[in-house]
């Protein structure tokens, strides 16, 4: 071939039927890293122009496939390397173009996730295992039927019922405790009204019979009084507290037995 002929090919670039088959490869590597031709039919917007060097439009000879016969400026000195700024379209252009490449060259390959990455999908399962877990025990619950609520219920009942049944026996305790006491006052005062008569007897032997009598009904009966009063104070204040007592048990049997009537009516329907 001639020498006009190369330089026809140097400066206008291959001829269509070279250019399909070409091996893909040029000064920056392989086929799979430049930016895929576009097949589809659909309407895009042409691409501009790019401005290059007059040496980096360098084709192989079509004799020699893969031989290069010429190096661009740009590689020789990349600074000397003149180009005008790409604009905002090309950009974008050349972004989509080799994130195309990138995708084409690695196609069938499962992308490598980081230990990082992994542990925290690991952990998000886990935890959607267990919110799956929560709910369906919440729905179990929800579907159970009410029977059980209303054996709590009674059972809850029973157990207020036996404390009052219990704290109405320790009144009645109480009581019995009272009683003992006023038996044993009663007894003392006996024995303090025999002591007091043997007193004013050893103390009052020369007095006369009249005046022993009238002192000792006098005793026994400013005793007698005191005693009384005494008896009734006491008898009227533990009555008074043992009725407010039991009228407050009272209220409170009233008051769980009808919240059982109650809830009763509205778990039937009555």
């Amino acid at each position: 071939m001639q020498e006009a002929d190369w330089h026809i090919f140097s400066t206008s670039g291959p001829p269509p039927s070279y250019a399909q088959q070409s091996s893909g490869e040029d000064e920056h590597g392989p086929a799979a890293n430049k930016r895929p031709r576009e097949t589809s039919s659909s309407a895009s917007p042409a691409r501009p122009a790019k401005k290059r060097d007059q040496h980096s439009q360098v084709w192989s000879h079509p004799a020699f496939p893969g031989a290069r016969t010429h190096v661009s400026d740009s590689e020789i000195n990349p600074s000397s390397c003149v180009t005008s700024p790409a604009s905002p379209h090309e950009e974008e252009q050349q972004q989509s173009g080799q994130m195309q490449a990138s995708s084409g060259a690695q196609s069938g390959k499962k992308p490598r996730e980081s230990p990082s990455e992994q542990a925290h999908l690991a952990a998000i399962e886990a935890q959607l295992s267990l919110l799956t877990k929560e709910v369906t025990d919440l729905r179990s619950k929800v579907r159970a039927p009410s029977v059980n609520s209303q054996e709590t219920t009674d059972e809850s009942t029973n157990h207020r019922l036996d404390r009052v049944e219990r704290e109405l026996d320790a009144l009645r305790s109480q009581v019995h405790q009272m009683e003992g006491r006023l038996d044993r006052n009663e007894s003392r005062f006996e024995v303090l009204a025999e002591e007091v008569v043997r007193r004013v007897i050893d103390e009052e032997e020369l007095v006369s019979e009249e005046r022993l009598e009238v002192r000792l009904d006098n005793s026994e009966y400013l005793m007698t009084k005191e005693w009384e009063a005494m008896l009734e104070e006491d008898h009227e204040g533990m009555k008074d507290e043992l009725e407010a007592e039991i009228d407050r048990k009272v209220d409170a049997v009233e008051d769980i037995l009808y919240f059982n009537l109650r809830t009763a009516a509205i778990t039937f329907d009555f």
